[in-house]
């Protein structure tokens, strides 16, 4: 079940995969977890009017950063939605002791529609929720009126871990502005997706050559890591 929290936190309330050195333990599996220290069951359908326009809050120095660095490292599998005071919320799952955190993306450039359900990120819950799956995700589904450009991105959503099935559905960038399709990267931040793909370059999703923005590029099988789930798909580059 998914909760809607814009009334409930008021300013309480991190997207690309990434360590979070900030992390805060979860209660139990599945739980709502405020970097305040409360807890509540359940799970999160964020409604918030506050984004500050990237996954940026729990990184060291970054605005909106916590005062929750020397927490401890998770152990487990357990995975929990968190929300930041910034206004985000977080899918957090655990991965070799080191709490990996995903800032669910919105469904609207002015911050709200974020969603998470069981400590997964589910698609937003405005804008329409797009689809993007036209036989394999395509990024210029969303890069076209009236979706949002060019903050939008073809984003994934693991609905099968077991065997690495997402649906993909238009979101805010994780990035928009950062690196685009090709573009060479170390990891999701690095790129307007969010995602750093297997070939070491800007996960771009595309479904033929002619999908891609340049000339010259190719559409290629990659994988990518959503949430410590690897999913595969195709990717524009040179």
């Amino acid at each position: 079940m998914r909760i809607a929290i814009g009334s409930l936190l008021c300013g309480c309330i991190i997207s690309c995969t990434s360590p979070n050195p900030e992390y805060v333990a979860p209660p139990d599996q599945g739980g709502i977890v405020f970097l305040d220290g409360g807890a509540e069951p359940g799970d999160l359908a964020g409604a918030h009017d506050h984004h500050d326009g990237g996954a940026h809050d729990l990184a060291g120095g970054a605005p909106g950063a916590s005062d929750l660095s020397t927490a401890p490292m998770c152990s487990g599998s357990a995975r929990t939605c968190v929300v930041t005071r910034s206004g985000s919320v977080i899918a957090q799952s655990c991965s070799g002791n080191t709490p990996i955190t995903r800032e669910c993306p919105f469904g609207t450039t002015g911050g709200d529609g974020a969603s998470c359900e069981g400590g997964w990120c589910r698609p937003p819950t405005s804008n329409g929720t797009t689809s993007c799956d036209t036989g394999g995700p395509l990024e210029s589904v969303c890069s076209a009126p009236p979706n949002g450009p060019p903050e939008f991105s073809c984003q994934p959503f693991v609905i099968d871990p077991a065997h690495g099935n997402a649906e993909w559905w238009c979101a805010v960038a994780a990035n928009a502005g950062a690196g685009g399709a090709g573009a060479s990267c170390k990891q999701g931040s690095d790129c307007h997706t969010g995602f750093c793909a297997s070939n070491g370059r800007c996960f771009w999703a595309c479904q033929t050559d002619g999908d891609c923005p340049v000339f010259g590029m190719h559409c290629n099988p990659v994988s990518i890591d959503v949430e410590g789930v690897s999913v595969n798909a195709s990717s524009c580059a040179q």
